[in-house]
């Protein structure tokens, strides 16, 4: 089993609600002999140099213990790490429709437009360099053109996404929020196609025990694949009590909503007791949900030349030039 949907320090741009590094993590995938490394955070794809860069000095050190005869060719195999680059984007229909509501002020009552707040969730991963990039593309675009509250891509925005270049799967409760959500689920597979899974939890709540029983209707229905997905936000059960911490110290508050999940970084045979005792998939339906995670082991690797940078988009004036027009820029704006 592979843990693809993991949140880490990077969680949100706007709203950190996790303390686990991308070492953290790292560490607790060799402790259950696991591969893939991913940067699932929510709505960007976050600082994945960091990621990068430890990856690649892990896999460099197994190289070389491997060259030395210091381990064998399967102990590198199996130590030799995956990165997978993705996020978990808000979305919604239409990231640009506005909608008008009526609502009671002083002298009567005004119409004022607003936005789709729904913010659903989504996992999309890189399966190759093409997917990122793409993935990049329409993060970028959910910032320039979605954001309101949070950067927002829609359907529009999703399916112009290759589908041989991306996983796509449902995430949390987030994602089941519109009446017609089977409607835009059947389109999102539609377009993806073997690439679309069905994301089931372990929380032993009957709001997720609901959703994974429509699930498995969808599933056995249409055919879409399942896929069991853990939303990591810290490693061991005993953390949860810091996590908490670390969230009042932001004012933040998720106990309603969080009552009840699994949030921590189980073993394979854990997540098999916890679907166990939630008592809604079959045995073989477990044991497909855990397998797809596997296929990830088939996404190209991340290679990065250090030598990318930006372009400059004054190739004609020196550093210091460009140093006062910053300057001149962010006090302007100030």
């Amino acid at each position: 089993m592979q843990n693809y949907h993991k949140h880490s320090y990077y969680s949100n741009v706007l709203v950190t609600d996790c303390a686990a590094s991308p070492s953290d993590y790292i560490k607790r995938a060799l402790e259950l002999g696991q591969k893939v490394i991913s940067t699932v955070e929510h709505g960007f794809q976050s600082n994945y140099y960091e990621y990068y860069d430890i990856v690649t000095a892990h896999n460099e050190r197994v190289e070389e213990q491997f060259r030395n005869g210091e381990i064998s060719e399967e102990d590198r195999d199996r130590m030799t790490l995956k990165l997978v680059i993705g996020a978990e984007a808000y979305w919604v229909k239409d990231r640009q429709k506005e909608y008008e509501k009526t609502v009671l002020v002083k002298n009567g009552e005004e119409v004022r437009h607003s936005k789709d707040g729904t913010n659903c969730h989504i996992v999309l991963l890189a399966k190759n360099e093409q997917g990122r990039r793409e993935l990049n593309g329409i993060l970028s675009e959910a910032n320039m053109t979605g954001f309101y509250r949070q950067p927002r891509v829609d359907l529009e925005l999703l399916l112009r996404l290759t589908p041989d270049n991306v996983m796509v799967t449902t995430a949390c409760v987030k994602y089941w929020v519109y009446d017609d959500i089977d409607e835009i689920t059947l389109k999102l597979f539609n377009h993806f196609g073997k690439n679309f899974f069905l994301e089931v939890k372990c929380h032993n709540t009957e709001k997720q025990k609901q959703i994974n029983r429509h699930i498995i209707e969808l599933h056995n229905k249409y055919g879409i694949p399942i896929i069991c997905g853990l939303d990591s936000h810290f490693i061991y059960p005993e953390e949860e009590e810091l996590r908490k911490n670390f969230l009042d110290g932001r004012g933040i508050n998720y106990d309603e909503d969080e009552a009840g999940w699994y949030m921590d970084y189980p073993s394979e045979e854990e997540v098999v007791k916890r679907l166990k005792e939630q008592g809604i998939l079959s045995d073989i339906e477990i044991a497909e949900c855990i397998r797809n995670t596997d296929l990830i082991l088939d996404f190209d690797d991340v290679h990065f030349g250090k030598e990318i940078k930006l372009p400059s988009i004054y190739p004609d004036k020196t550093q210091a030039e460009k140093d006062e027009i910053f300057k001149k820029l962010v006090w302007d704006a100030w």
